[in-house]
């Protein structure tokens, strides 16, 4: 059963809207980022019960790819864009760490089990950093 939940939040969660005029560089990132979702389901699927390895992994991925992508459009914008860019990440990175608090206090209160709120938990906090990535995508030319 919460092998099944896992298989509808991340199938619900699999699809990157295109961006058509942004050229191969957004195609690139959203077939890796594909790529990294079903590497989190494959390992789920695997019967692995360590669903928290699984989803940090993709979590990491994740922050790692918005890392990137951010790094990639410092190096493209103008100082007042990038001043721009680099204040709204700032608010942005308040919102994530406001998520994630509120996230692990929601560990335990479904009844699924602690581990499975904890792999819960980290999977919506990846989802939350690929809306991220998924915004600044646009800002990359």
């Amino acid at each position: 059963m919460i092998k099944r939940i896992f298989i509808i939040l991340i199938c619900f969660s699999l699809t990157i809207p295109g961006y058509a005029g942004n050229g191969d560089k957004l195609a690139q990132i959203s077939m890796q980022i594909n790529a990294m979702e079903k590497a989190c389901q494959s390992c789920i699927d695997a019967g692995s019960y360590n669903f928290i390895s699984c989803e940090t992994t993709f979590y990491k991925q994740m922050d790692s790819l918005l890392n990137d992508i951010y790094k990639q459009l410092s190096f493209q914008m103008d100082s007042a864009q990038f001043e721009k860019l680099k204040i709204d990440q700032r608010a942005w990175l308040k919102k994530r760490d406001a998520y994630a608090k509120n996230k692990d206090t929601e560990i335990g209160s479904s009844g699924a089990g602690v581990e499975t709120d904890q792999a819960l938990a980290i999977h919506q906090k990846a989802l939350f950093e690929k809306e991220r990535v998924i915004e600044l995508l646009k800002a990359l030319k």
